[in-house]
């Protein structure tokens, strides 16, 4: 599966030249486990792929995520919570959103296309690392070398 790992690495690159300090693809329950992770950290979780017209179009689910900085003072102001949860929710969208606008325009060297996508989901206190991120549904395809 060549297209995978054309698709991976295309994925990969792209995130890396944002403000991502750790790229990650384990399946999503996996994240709370993994030890010594900088934050923010992307996830790319593979969750399956179809043939159609000539295209191997392969499904993912991308996540963004930061550990929220948790306040031990008592909390004065409710809207603000003493804590970084909107930074991070801001931040891991903006992540997310930058690299939809890459795929939503895409000229690239290996005919990467963009299939479908989903909204981004917001998702608060996640694991016991308590991350905040955003998460979203792709399908990108690609021609399919293997001729059946």
């Amino acid at each position: 599966m060549n297209e995978l790992n054309t698709v991976y690495d295309f994925i990969k690159s792209t995130f890396e030249s944002y403000d991502v300090e750790t790229i990650t693809r384990v399946p999503f329950e996996d994240i709370g486990v993994i030890k010594n992770i900088t934050f923010p950290l992307v996830n790319v979780d593979y969750t399956g792929c179809r043939y159609e017209n000539g295209l191997v179009i392969f499904k993912f689910t991308i996540y963004s995520l930061k550990k929220r900085d948790l306040s031990k003072t008592p909390i004065s102001n409710w809207w603000d919570n003493n804590d970084n949860r909107v930074a991070n929710l801001v931040d891991t969208e903006n992540i997310l959103r930058k690299f939809i606008f890459k795929i939503e325009n895409l000229n690239n060297d290996d005919d990467i296309e963009l299939i479908s996508r989903t909204d981004l989901t917001a998702g608060m206190a996640i694991f016991m690392d308590i991350l905040d991120g955003h998460s979203f549904d792709v399908e990108l395809g690609i021609t399919n070398d293997v001729q059946c």
